[in-house]
């Protein structure tokens, strides 16, 4: 996954620097949510990462959609078919998103809980990132019963390991570095 997001930054980040130089953000989120629900759609994902399949063939498909594509969409669609990087469509929306609401000063934070959160909590939750941060913040919740309690946070390139599971392997990480020293004495 790290190497997906790897290969799909420099992408995101050249398309969304494309889209702010041409006041067409709106428009880039667009157009690579309608690209990754056409890629990624069940019936087409063989058709798209077929290797036999001619990369020329598999952009005439796109274009012939009968959707509005600007010739600079057209340009990304043949650098994922010539490269065969089909799949990396939802990482690029997905940074792209990041970037896109980085630059309307609001912070994305990614919730990992061990139990569902009120509504009160989640506010509570939101308050404090954004008084930490200085920005508005967009709360997305998942739920894991294995954390068994307490919190992952995940704000940009900071993660907030506060789940049970968490300190239980830094306590036996520790331990073990504590009876490696003991061994060596």
């Amino acid at each position: 996954m790290a190497d997906v997001m790897r290969i799909a930054r420099p992408y995101a980040r050249a398309i969304f620097e494309l889209a702010q130089s041409t006041a067409q953000q709106e428009i880039w989120s667009q157009l690579l949510l309608w690209l990754e629900y056409v890629i990624l759609d069940k019936q087409a994902e063989n058709f798209f990462v077929n290797p036999t399949i001619d990369a020329t063939i598999k952009v005439k498909f796109i274009m012939s959609l009968n959707v509005t594509i600007p010739t600079t969409g057209e340009n990304l669609i043949k650098i994922l078919a010539k490269s065969n990087r089909w799949i990396l469509i939802q990482s690029i929306r997905g940074i792209y998103e990041k970037y896109l609401a980085a630059a309307k000063g609001l912070l994305e934070v990614d919730l990992i809980s061990a139990s569902v959160l009120s509504v009160a909590e989640k506010a509570n939750i939101i308050s404090k990132l954004s008084a930490k941060y200085g920005k508005k913040v967009a709360l997305a919740v998942q739920v894991d019963p294995a954390l068994f309690g307490g919190v992952i946070v995940k704000a940009g390139d900071d993660v907030i390991d506060a789940s049970i599971k968490g300190q239980l392997q830094a306590l036996h990480a520790h331990l073990l570095g504590n009876v490696q020293t003991m061994g060596q004495e």
